[in-house]
């Protein structure tokens, strides 16, 4: 009868270490399954960020090449001024206006246009 409890005995062992065997593998696959689909949407995050960061990095090549060009239009807008500046201060509106009217109507008339093309074109 001893040896029936015993051999009873190293059976529930031996069930019991493989029930455990069966449940540490089954929590291992399920383990790794869950670390694949986490690794494959770490892959898609990666390369979503890598375009995101293509993209920016494409984007501040392009301001810069705005910025540039409109410092350039910027430029020639405050040349123009300037030389508009010096023929105003040159001259006497006052008095030439007075000697002939219409010939000042025309050239402010020019020079008006001229400043608005050209601010036109530095804004385009």
């Amino acid at each position: 009868m001893a040896r029936v409890y015993i051999l009873i005995f190293i059976l529930f062992i031996l069930g019991g270490i493989g029930y455990g065997a069966y449940y540490i593998y089954n929590d291992t696959m399920q383990r790794m399954a869950v670390l694949r689909e986490n690794n494959a949407k770490l892959e898609v995050a990666l390369d979503s960020k890598d375009a995101v960061i293509e993209e920016l990095q494409n984007n501040v090549q392009k301001q810069i090449e705005l910025s540039n060009e409109l410092n350039t239009k910027l430029a020639a807008a405050e040349k123009e001024n300037t030389k508009i500046r010096d023929k105003l201060a040159e001259g006497n509106l006052v008095s030439d206006s007075l000697k002939d009217p219409k010939v000042m109507e025309q050239k402010i008339n020019e020079e008006v246009s001229n400043i608005f093309g050209t601010l036109s074109d530095s804004t385009k």
